[in-house]
């Protein structure tokens, strides 16, 4: 006598297999995620869109963009003080309550300093050696204690006040022409000049990168500075920005999954 499954068409058969793997996998999550009762009720997660088993909320995250849109849309008609996503694994908690915020930031405010130790973060960082991209520890402490007490003190931006004064009269000389000409401003251009102008005037005591390639006279980067500003905003874009890659890292290490 042939069973069930055989006497099905081959396509009945992949189908049927695939349904009974997708159930038993359900099921599984569900037995995992079931909090036992000696379960500490003051350590249970707070309450949170449903998600598929072991990916959790991740793959909506993945068919939504922009990214940042995701919460918006999964909170759509809610409007809860604080929830959790489940992203394969990590649990994200959001929070939209002013009180609740103050009080995770004051009880919580080490774990809100950490930062997620990934591939791309120790690449960039030089293996963690900046403050901006260092999990919370000894080098994170280091270097905040250098920023906040030479680089950020008021002895210091009393010393470079001179280099930003320069900077903002060629954002002016920059604007000016553009006045005259009745064309259309570009705040987020006007910003990223004088940031970057800025900055490496602190960093190097000149605005351009080579000697030889200088500022035009309207204050404009010259083509080797808008290629580093570029390269500068392309490797920001490797950073964590809720990207589902970041949550997969170990399988998807050094691949650029968002294109």
């Amino acid at each position: 006598m042939m069973s069930l499954t055989t006497s099905l068409p081959y396509p009945f058969q992949i189908l049927l297999v695939f349904i009974l793997s997708m159930a038993s996998i359900s099921l599984l999550g569900r037995i995992l995620s079931r909090p036992t009762k000696t379960k500490d009720r003051s350590r249970q997660l707070p309450p949170g869109p449903p998600g598929w088993p072991i990916l959790g909320n991740l793959p909506e995250l993945m068919m939504t963009r922009p990214r940042h849109k995701y919460i918006d849309i999964a909170l759509k008609g809610q409007k809860p003080e604080i929830a959790c996503f489940n992203f394969a694994g990590t649990h994200a908690i959001v929070i939209n309550s002013d009180e609740i915020a103050r009080e995770a930031l004051k009880e919580r405010d080490a774990d809100f300093a950490d930062r997620p130790n990934l591939f791309n973060m120790r690449t960039i960082g030089g293996n963690h050696k900046s403050m901006g991209n260092s999990p919370y520890g000894e080098q994170f402490m280091k270097m905040k204690r250098v920023i906040t007490t030479e680089i950020m003190s008021v002895k210091t931006l009393n010393m470079l006040v001179a280099a930003r004064t320069v900077e903002a009269d060629n954002l002016l000389a920059y604007l000016l022409p553009m006045y005259k000409r009745s064309e259309t401003a570009d705040v987020r251009e006007f910003s990223r000049v004088y940031g970057y102008a800025v900055t490496m005037r602190l960093l190097f005591g000149r605005r351009h990168i080579t000697k030889e390639n200088v500022f035009s006279d309207e204050g404009r980067l010259g083509q080797a500075e808008k290629d580093h500003l570029d390269a500068i905003f392309e490797t920001l874009n490797c950073l964590p920005s809720f990207s589902p890659a970041d949550y997969l890292e170990k399988w998807f290490r050094g691949w650029n999954v968002d294109g």
